[in-house]
């Protein structure tokens, strides 16, 4: 359709620069034959003035050439072609301005013509003759300038004209390219998504330890990976002739229903380009988990089902992700306990404390942290051997984790470093359940003895500005002798 409307405009630009061309053209000619025709009456004139010197016949014969000479030239004129550039009112004045030497004319051709009759007229008659041409051919002149004038604004305006014509039919043909250009690339588009799509799914599956499949519309099995051969062993599994209700049974008609708001989805140019601008997943539609239990060649496990809707123009894709609970849970767990002592690390231990400060502060609630450090350890380590000194590291954080209170958190913060996290906690308190554990870890067979710095959380604390102050403790206390607990105090500072 652009390309038809950029034709006829083309055409209509076509016209226009011809009809710009004759324009010019009409008035060259126009003011060529004013020109001539200024030139002639002019000649005419200049006759007059030497017509005593010339006798009657030749007069006669003078004026008769120039009157024909006189009405081609006029005739070829046709005032009614500068009408673009002339007044009606100009053209009036022409016209009158032409009959008007015309009878002169013929007076001064009949004067000679019947010269022995008229001899007392001829002077008289060439005078009035020879004042009419003179102000005809002022008023030629005029009219040379004037039309001059009109012709540059009129092939101004009709230049600008053109020039946006010009302009207007550059754009649209840029614009028919552009759109071309961008539907060519739009299928190409949509031949690379559905090749993506596939490359997506298959890297997926070469790249999970877990088991995946994916199904169709109507929740047929269209792929599926080893490892979901391999937890679903029990089942008889065929691409296309199995549907995912023999794994999950009547779950299937509850699922279904989740991907309707989805599956239905039109495809449009505006999710096309979101997916040009974040190629990660191909026209992803939408993402659902959804919890079950479901019987593997294992027995029954906890599942977490991790959908991915994805749909090209109408062909639909779910590609499920079977997440076993006991083994992401354990997983979790693993991630967030040293593996050593099997209490929590040192990153779990700072991020449960940024958090107890931030609800303490929110809620106004006391908060306190215990500093523990093992004495003479590198002593111990050095004396009776790095295996020795692991056993003392088991020992403590076994020790500790007895005494501490429910709502404790426990954590290794370093090599024989200990934070306890205690909520709900002033520093008096804390510094009694210090005591505690460094009478428990008071232990001459393992020659264990323990420092203990507390401090208690103020409301300007930050996570740095609090451990900074239970060290700043736990040095005075071993600055004080070692194997005692110090509370934080402002006149403790090193």
């Amino acid at each position: 359709m652009f390309f038809v409307y950029g034709l006829i405009q083309q055409i209509e630009h076509t016209r226009k620069a011809e009809q710009l061309v004759n324009n010019i053209n009409l008035v060259n000619n126009t003011l060529l034959k004013l020109d001539q025709l200024q030139q002639h009456i002019l000649l005419n004139h200049e006759r007059m003035l030497n017509t005593q010197t010339v006798n009657n016949v030749q007069n006669f014969q003078f004026y008769t050439q120039f009157n024909a000479k006189y009405l081609q030239l006029f005739t070829d004129l046709d005032p009614n072609s500068l009408i673009p550039y002339i007044s009606v009112i100009q053209i009036n004045q022409l016209e009158s301005y032409h009959d008007t030497l015309i009878k002169h004319q013929t007076r001064v051709i009949s004067s000679f013509e019947f010269a022995d009759v008229f001899k007392e007229q001829i002077t008289p008659t060439l005078h009035l003759h020879s004042l009419i041409s003179i102000e005809f051919i002022e008023f030629l002149q005029q009219l040379k300038s004037y039309i001059i004038e009109n012709s540059a604004a009129l092939t101004a305006t009709q230049s600008a004209e053109f020039i946006v014509s010009e302009q207007f039919i550059f754009k649209l043909l840029m614009g028919s390219m552009a759109i071309l250009l961008l539907t060519i690339c739009a299928i190409s588009y949509f031949f690379y998504l559905n090749t993506y799509l596939y490359q997506h799914i298959r890297g997926h599956y070469q790249q999970s330890t877990r088991p995946i499949l994916t199904i169709d519309r109507g929740g047929n099995i269209t792929q599926f990976n080893p490892v979901f051969s391999q937890v679903f062993s029990h089942v008889s599994l065929r691409k296309h002739d199995t549907h995912i209700n023999t794994i999950i049974g009547n779950h299937w008609y509850d699922l279904s229903k989740l991907f309707i708001p989805f599956a239905v989805q039109p495809f449009s140019i505006k999710r096309l380009l979101a997916v040009v601008f974040d190629p990660a997943e191909p026209v992803l539609n939408g993402r659902i988990n959804y919890k079950m239990s479901i019987s593997t060649a294992q027995g029954i496990k906890p599942m977490v089902l991790e959908i991915k809707l994805f749909q090209i123009f109408s062909k639909f894709r779910a590609v499920i992700t079977f997440k076993d609970q006991t083994k992401e849970e354990a997983m979790r767990t693993q991630v967030n306990l040293d593996n050593f002592t099997q209490i929590s690390n040192k990153t779990t231990i700072l991020a449960h404390l940024e958090d107890e400060i931030e609800r303490c502060n929110r809620h106004h609630l006391l908060l306190s942290i215990i500093f523990i450090d093992i004495d003479e350890f590198k002593t111990i380590n050095d004396r009776y051997g790095h295996p020795f000194g692991d056993k003392v590291i088991k020992w403590v954080a076994s020790t500790i984790k007895k005494r501490v209170r429910e709502t404790d958190f426990l954590g290794r913060y370093g090599g024989d470093e200990f934070i306890i996290v205690c909520p709900d906690c002033n520093a008096t308190q804390a510094k009694l359940i210090a005591q505690d554990i460094r009478s428990l870890l008071k232990n001459p067979k393992l020659h264990v003895k323990a420092s203990v710095g507390v401090a208690q959380m103020e409301p300007e604390d930050t996570r740095e500005s609090l451990l900074e102050r239970a060290d700043q403790a736990l040095y005075q206390a071993k600055h004080q002798g070692k194997n005692k607990v110090v509370i934080y105090k402002q006149q403790s500072q090193r």
